[in-house]
């Protein structure tokens, strides 16, 4: 998107900008989710109990087959439980507040993940997690990265990892997934509602979340709170001002999903929400291919952009479908093949003046001062503000009223449910022919 039609965006949406911290809703078939910043719910299935247990001390390291309550002297720390674990065991974590954790190497005896879990009713609180082993999966804690940087969760290499129900708390909060495959981040909240501390440059902080030559990751039904930048710092270089992006998508990302989360408001990321581009010198590094990006809201930030796919990357298979951005979107990225840049049931911005958007278009609904008809079956909602006045959403940014011409705007049934697996950002059902945007309107709404 140009610079002038950027402003022009800027200009309506940065006004009134409020920072809203949202529920968030029940995830595709898993456990609940902590979009409040809260507890997780537990919504597994029945557990077959302890074959580990971890405490703040660490014992003996016993495992037990038939699972055992748990013994002070047989107790494992996260790493000694990790290594002794057999496939599909079960390691409960007994309440406490935990150093950083160091997970690995790879267990060759784990055919099936290793779950880990809190002991029934315990809160546990981790002060990071660093993941070089796989096959592991830890639900319902909390990695509180408050007053440390470089902390969160760092992925070195490992797959098949799944942090589910993991809120990542604090402003300096990191997710780095370098390497491996099939890794999961789903049902949290990450960083601080209403955050207003900078990270800082120099500290080892780098992006929120940065993924590098990963394959296969997910995030699902994630709630990113606001970040801010460091400004007036010379270890930022030489503007003295850390350019902020809330995902960073690097070198050989391939085939990573992101769906069902909500960018809220107040953040200050001057680049993107979501920024997509390479590390390596121009004409080297590996593209990123095959990303989806579906049912999510992309809330404003102090950037003009919401989403901006680099010049130095090739758009290969890249699909967003019943998304909805409140800044712009900048596809600068190179665009080859028919089905390069899919666009489907998206809501946001979208000026007259531009060519017609991606490469294949459908069922979106655009806002602007003026439309055009002649983007197949893509519609323009028109608002003389050039913002989303026009789209009826609800007070909270991302949910329709009855009134919204996204209503029944978006692809039949079938079709929809290929992208979206049937639901809305909150879970719910989506029936009949889809609403366009992350939201589907109740039927006793309508």
């Amino acid at each position: 998107m140009r610079p002038a039609l950027l402003a022009a965006i800027a200009a309506a949406f940065f006004a009134t900008a409020v920072v809203i911290v949202l529920a968030a809703g029940d995830p595709i078939g898993g456990s609940g989710g902590s979009g409040d910043g809260g507890p997780s719910a537990e919504r597994t299935p029945e557990s077959k109990g302890p074959s580990l247990w971890v405490d703040e001390s660490g014992g003996g390291c016993v495992r037990r087959s038939p699972p055992a309550e748990y013994v002070d002297g047989d107790a494992c720390t996260l790493a000694e439980a990790y290594d002794n674990a057999r496939s599909a065991d079960e390691v409960w974590i007994r309440g406490g507040e935990y150093p950083q954790a160091q997970i690995g190497p790879d267990n060759d005896d784990l055919d099936e993940p290793v779950v880990m879990r809190p002991d029934e009713g315990a809160k546990v609180t981790l002060a990071g997690l660093v993941t070089y082993g796989g096959r592991l999966t830890l639900r319902n804690v909390t990695i509180a990265t408050e007053g440390r940087h470089e902390r969160g969760w760092i992925n070195e290499g490992a797959s098949d990892v799944r942090l589910d129900g993991v809120d990542i708390t604090g402003p300096w909060a990191n997710l780095r997934v370098q390497g491996g495959e099939n890794n999961t981040y789903a049902n949290a909240s990450f960083g601080t509602p209403g955050n207003t501390r900078p990270r800082v440059c120099g500290s080892g902080d780098g992006e929120p979340v940065e993924l590098t030559l990963t394959k296969g990751m997910t995030i699902s039904n994630v709630d990113f709170q606001p970040f801010q930048p460091d400004r007036d710092n010379p270890a930022c270089g030489p503007d003295r001002l850390l350019h902020l992006e809330t995902i960073r998508v690097n070198d050989g990302v391939d085939d990573f999903l992101l769906e069902r989360s909500r960018f809220h408001r107040g953040d200050g990321s001057g680049t993107a929400r979501l920024f997509v581009t390479k590390l390596a010198p121009a004409g080297e590094g590996e593209n990123a291919d095959r990303i989806r990006v579906v049912n999510n809201w992309f809330g404003a930030a102090d950037g003009t952009t919401s989403i901006l796919l680099g010049e130095n990357q090739i758009c290969a298979g890249y699909v967003f479908a019943y998304n909805l951005w409140e800044g712009g979107f900048d596809d600068s990225c190179v665009k080859e093949g028919e089905d390069a840049l899919t666009f489907v049931g998206n809501e946001g911005t979208q000026p007259d003046a531009l060519p017609c958007p991606g490469t294949t278009a459908a069922h979106n609904v655009w806002t602007w001062s003026a439309g055009r008809t002649d983007c197949g079956t893509d519609t323009w909602a028109i608002d003389p503000c050039n913002c989303l006045d026009g789209l009826g959403l609800a007070g909270d940014g991302f949910h329709l009223t009855a009134a919204s011409p996204a209503v029944d705007a978006g692809q039949p049934e079938a079709e929809c449910k290929r992208l979206t697996g049937g639901v809305d950002i909150d879970g719910e059902p989506r029936r009949g022919t889809c609403d366009a945007g992350p939201d589907e309107l109740a039927t006793e709404s309508r």
